[in-house]
């Protein structure tokens, strides 16, 4: 299943309620960047998991600036210090992924009255980072970049050894 910024959160939760209820694990995935190594849903156990990244939003330029651009400087100041959450993937129980779609799009329409306007960027990334800080879900794992649920995409290619 794509991620909440490719079919939107809304969606997402559309398809999840719509399958078959013996669908007991799902994975919102930004597939064009991700590689599995084996079957997640089995290294990964029970709860629900998202990967950090290897920088915090002030080393990363591009998460500081979607947090800046969605939630201004006092979003950013919040969390700059923080490891950056990466949304490309969340894997989880049915229940859990459903709660987590839950607080992200209460997380989109508050940002939407705030800004009095539709018109919003949808950098899920802000979103995803926001919510997991301040009241992530309780069965929300937030898992070290060099776990079973790697993130990479910023990670100095001598920290990286593949099996």
């Amino acid at each position: 299943m794509a991620t909440p910024r490719a079919l939107g959160a809304v969606g997402a939760r559309r398809i999840i309620q719509a399958s078959s209820p013996s669908v007991s694990s799902v994975l919102l995935s930004d597939s064009r960047d991700v590689v599995f190594q084996s079957d997640p849903f089995v290294s990964l156990g029970s709860g629900c998991h998202t990967g950090m990244e290897y920088r915090t939003h002030s080393e990363s330029p591009i998460n500081a600036q979607w947090l800046r651009s969605t939630y201004g400087e006092p979003g950013y100041n919040e969390l700059h210090q923080c490891p950056v959450l990466c949304s490309g993937v969340t894997i989880g129980s049915r229940s859990c992924i459903l709660n987590y779609l839950d607080l992200f799009c209460s997380e989109i329409a508050s940002v939407v009255s705030a800004w009095h306007s539709v018109l919003i960027p949808i950098w899920d990334q802000a979103y995803h980072n926001r919510i997991l800080r301040r009241d992530p879900p309780a069965e929300m794992v937030m898992m070290h970049w060099s776990s079973d649920l790697a993130t990479v995409g910023e990670v100095p290619s001598e920290y990286l050894h593949l099996d």
